[in-house]
Parts: structure tokens; sequence; C-alpha cells
């Protein structure tokens, strides 16, 4: 797992958690949502969750994950989890918890200050998860940290896509820029799409001594457009284009996922990575 925290300050390991505690939180990024355990209050963003307890020392942090399956989640827990000032190695085995997840014992340092750490990770066959943090210093860590952050893998579910959703997610003005052609490609709401292209080559003019006798340059464009659906998930699937002329394709697309991060204004469609222009 490689991730950013940028959720809260601390003082050492005073973490600083403010917050109501809501039914259930979501936000529009992640593939899941979760319910709070009781007494934690819960700040949240695109990039994840961080809770904290009045009583409870310890900070418990939700971060989305895009895999698919369990074997994918155990690949990534065993790697364990290294971001600047934060390093932390599986100590002893993961174990399953439940049908949906794995557990395991973390060590490690956060700032120069050694910590311990229960890890779960949480997959759904519906696509993506959540990993779930909970850490604080050795001597702090105890079993109501453990068993909140279980309580709270326990309660996150990743409902399945709603067409109209993924849909939504592609809305907009998408562009790739490559070193002698930039594409575009304009989502529309109706339904319609505009694919549009334009191309560079340029060079010299040699004589048969090798001396610059001039420039040449070739431009050229080219212009699409139909109507297209999508199937999948925000993360994955296919575009299905229609032209004017009733003719049928596919394309595939997929989110940038990098060192564990997930992109979601850039997206490789038709193994071409676009990134979102506009809305």
């Amino acid at each position: 797992m490689h991730r950013r925290f940028n959720f809260c300050g601390c003082v050492g390991l005073l973490w600083i958690v403010t917050g109501s505690f809501a039914e259930v939180i979501h936000e529009p990024a992640w593939p899941f949502e979760f319910q709070p355990p009781a007494g934690w209050k819960c700040q949240h963003d695109a990039n994840g969750a961080a809770l904290g307890h009045d009583r409870i020392a310890g900070l418990i942090l939700v971060l989305p994950h895009s895999l698919t399956n369990l074997t994918q989640v155990q690949a990534q827990l065993r790697t364990g989890l290294t971001e600047p000032g934060v390093s932390l190695t599986l100590d002893g085995e993961l174990k399953p918890l439940g049908e949906t997840a794995l557990a395991g014992n973390y060590r490690g340092t956060m700032n120069g200050t050694t910590v311990a750490a229960r890890g779960i990770g949480t997959a759904s066959a519906n696509g993506g998860g959540a990993y779930v943090i909970a850490l604080t210093t050795p001597e702090k860590f105890g079993d109501e940290l453990g068993r909140a952050a279980e309580a709270l893998a326990g309660s996150v579910t990743v409902p399945k896509p709603d067409p109209a959703d993924v849909a939504k997610q592609f809305v907009g003005r998408w562009m790739s820029i490559g070193k002698y052609s930039q594409t575009t490609l304009s989502i529309y709401a109706d339904g319609t799409y505009a694919f549009g292209s334009e191309s560079t080559y340029s060079g010299q003019f040699r004589d048969a001594g090798g001396n610059d006798t001039g420039h040449w340059g070739v431009m050229g464009q080219g212009q699409q457009r139909g109507h297209w659906t999508a199937r999948g998930t925000r993360e994955q699937g296919v575009f299905q284009l229609v032209s004017p002329a009733g003719a049928s394709s596919t394309v595939d697309y997929r989110v940038h996922v990098e060192n564990g991060k997930v992109y979601w204004n850039e997206y490789y469609i038709g193994g071409k990575l676009y990134g979102r222009a506009g809305r």
C-alpha cells in the first residue's frame, strides 16, 4: 500500500480529529461506504477518511482501492506501507476476517515515533474496497482499537454500480497529447460523443552535402461523431460506440492507477491515456 495521509495534524501521537458521527460515510470517488463505530468521529475527502475517539488512543484510516479480489489485496497488504515519515511492515501472518477481508498486525514508525497497527483489506465482487488501518504507540494499542477497526471493516459495503452513475463519470471533455498528435474526446450527457484528432510531422530538407535547404511540415485532422453507452464500473469496462451510419464498435477503458493511487480524472481509453480537460 502506498498512500499519502493528509487528513489531520498530530503532536507525537495525539491525534486531533473533528467532525460528528454520521450514519453512513461515502464519497463519490470511493467504490464503497462504511459506518463508523459508535463514539468515533470522522473526517473524510476523496482520498479517504480518518477517525478519532475522545477516549481511545489512536487513529483509524480508511483508504479506497480499486482491486477486484482478495488475492490482489493480500499482495498489497504483504508489502506493508511506505510513505514520507511513515513505514509499516507486516508482523506475522495475514488471516481471514470473514469472507471478504484479510487482517494482520503491523509495526513501524510514523514521524520517528514507534507505532503498532492493525491493517485490514476488504474486497468485493462489485469491484474495489477499502484498507482500514488502526495505529497508535505500542504501549497504547489495545483491544478496543483493534475491535473498532474490525467493526468498521465489517461495515464496508460496495454497492453494485448503477449504469447511470457510471455514465456520469465520463461526461466531459478528455484530451490525450502525444509527441506528434493531439486527440480530444467530448462525451455528452445526451448520449452523443465527438472525437477529434490533429497530427503534425515536420523536418528539414538537406542537399547532397548535408546542408539545410528548408523545412517541411505535414498536418492532418480527423473528426468522428456518434452515440455512446458505457458497460462496466467506474474503474473499467467498455464503451459501445455507434456511428451516424449505424456501425457499432467497442473500446476498452480503465482508470489510471499508479502506486496504489487512483486518478479518477485520467483513463486509458483504447490503450491511450486521456486526462479530463473540462466538464
